[in-house]
Parts: structure tokens; sequence; C-alpha cells
């Protein structure tokens, strides 16, 4: 038996685990009450195929509408790049809330990878003890006559080598699974304990909370009684400030960015600076407007920095300074 050299041992690996975990006999019967307490919406789509979708997906969707959410069905014969372009349509023209991939690998990948194009919230309810996604970050797809391995979940990205926070979870029969963020006001003056009581929006110190809405690395940008909310995969989430309710979505730049640093605003403009570099001009406004684009062509991590009349960015060589001004 050889001994490890621990001093060069230098693999590590990271796993966000899950906010909710639900297993036992009849855990399945669980699912809409789950989804009641994350308050996911009222629009559903279930992936399954046909086989998984008796066994399971009619008590799924018998569940949801327990908690009046209408359920779609997205029937799949196989987990290829078409079946998950047309979830994601599903999901888009549906102004679907949040997907569910009931049964093995195909469906549970097929509405992971959908649901992240598409910036929805993901549950799973596989139908197989064998299924190992419960720390898997990817979806394995078939594209072009090729299984190609996708990455579908939430977490931040560095240029080259990828690093993954898993964000969505599988695994045995009856297990419901699904981690999901939230954004609150707080009322100033607040103290003690101020944790919302479950199924509460609200409480004599929470004015209200949103559990969609919420960035993986960025801070939220409040400005002009608005709130923008850029997760790293470019979705943006635009809620009214005073009662939290979501004003519109959107993918920053029409897609294909992902997003580290924190938005900022300006002048009726909203700034986001996309981890290639580039910063993306938003008109103020109740849709989601560009106006322009800005360059620095070089890999940009961290949050802006102002100070008096100067903007600081920082790329991965170089430190600028922007000003308006002579000095």
């Amino acid at each position: 038996m050889s001994t490890m050299d621990v001093e060069s041992f230098s693999k590590s690996k990271t796993m966000e685990l899950p906010r909710n975990v639900v297993v036992g006999h009849d855990a399945l019967l669980q699912v809409g009450e789950v989804c009641h307490s994350l308050k996911l919406g009222r629009r559903a789509l279930i992936v399954a195929d046909e086989t998984t979708m008796k066994i399971a997906g009619k008590t799924v969707e018998t569940q949801l509408g327990t908690r009046k959410v209408k359920a779609q069905t997205y029937l799949i014969p196989d987990a290829t790049w078409e079946e998950v372009r047309g979830a994601e349509e599903r999901i888009r023209k549906g102004e679907i809330d949040f997907a569910l991939g009931v049964g093995g690998g195909r469906s549970i990948d097929v509405a992971k990878c959908a649901s992240f194009n598409a910036g929805v919230p993901f549950l799973s309810v596989p139908t197989a003890a064998s299924h190992d996604g419960v720390v898997s970050s990817r979806a394995s797809i078939m594209k072009k006559g090729e299984k190609v391995s996708f990455g579908a979940t939430v977490g931040p990205r560095c240029r080259g080598a990828r690093t993954f926070a898993v964000s969505s979870y599988s695994a045995p029969k009856g297990w419901t699974v699904r981690i999901t963020p939230r954004i609150l006001r707080v009322r100033p003056g607040a103290t003690g304990d101020i944790t919302l009581a479950e199924g509460a929006d609200s409480n004599d110190f929470v004015a209200w909370h949103n559990p969609q809405a919420s960035a993986y690395t960025s801070s939220p940008l409040f400005y002009r009684d608005r709130i923008y909310v850029v997760n790293d995969n470019g979705i943006l989430t635009v809620l009214d400030g005073r009662t939290g309710d979501r004003l519109y979505r959107a993918r920053v730049g029409g897609g294909g960015f992902t997003f580290s640093s924190s938005p900022w605003a300006y002048g009726g403009r909203v700034f986001f600076l996309s981890e290639d570099g580039e910063t993306f001009v938003a008109r103020e406004g109740a849709a989601y407007e560009e106006v322009g684009r800005n360059p620095l062509e070089e890999m940009t991590l961290a949050s802006p920095a102002i100070a008096g009349d100067s903007l600081y960015l920082r790329t991965q060589t170089k430190l600028y300074r922007l000003t308006s001004g002579s000095s």
C-alpha cells in the first residue's frame, strides 16, 4: 500500500448542497407542497417519456394541481438537442415558471438543460435508484449524432477550466430536490429573528420576498425604484422595488455571455460587464432595451468601483480609470 503525497495533492471539488430533499414512502405525493413552499410559480412543464409519465408523471401533475399549478407535459423519445430546444421553446412561449424532469437520465437531462437555457428553476424527480445525477453539473445530450456533455447548472465560470457549483440534483425514486435563492426587502430598524414563517410572504420586518430573483455571484442593483438582478448565465430579472413583483426577464446581450461582476447605473442607463470584458448598456425602463456595447477584450470578473467622478474597471491584466472630467 502506497502513501499519498498530501503536499502535492491539489485536486478539489466544490458542491452546493440542496435546499430541499424529500425522501421516503409516498414522497412523490409531496411534490406539490414542495413547489408551493418554494413559491416557484403557477405554470410548470413536466418533461418525461411515455413510460415514466405513466409511472410518476401523472402523479406529479395531480399533485401540482392540488396547489393550483397548471402543468403542461412534454414527452420525449430521447435526450437530443432537438428535444432540448423543443422544451426550451415551450418554456418561453408558455411563460413557464419552472420545469420538472420526471424519469431517468434522459428526461432529467433534457429538462435540466432546457430550464438552464431558459433561465427558470428546475426540479428533479427521478424514478430510477441508479440515477447518479445528485452530484452532476452536466447534461448528456445527443447533438449531430454524438453524445455531448453540456454544463447545465448555475455556478462560477472561469475561462479554460470551468468550476461548477451544483444547483440541481437527482436522486432515487420519490426524492424531490431543489435549490432556490431568494431576495428580500427588509424594513429599516429590523432587529432579532426576522425569519419568515413557513408559507408567509412578509412579516413585521420583511416587506416582501421573491424566491426567483437572486444572483449567484453578483449583487443586485437598486435604481429608480427597480431592482436589477443578473445571474451568472446572463439572465436578467427586474423587480418592482416597492412590491417585489417581477417586471420582466431577459437575457443580457441576447445570450452566450456569463457575468460575475455586479451591475451599475448612471444617467438613465444600466451597465452589465460580462466575464469576456464586454459592457452591455441598457436603457432604464419597463423592458430590456440595449443601446450600446463597450468591449475591453479581456476576461473581467471583478465588479467596478466608483469614486468621485471616476469609474475603475479591472480586467485580468489591466486597471482602467474612466472619467467624464479632465482630472
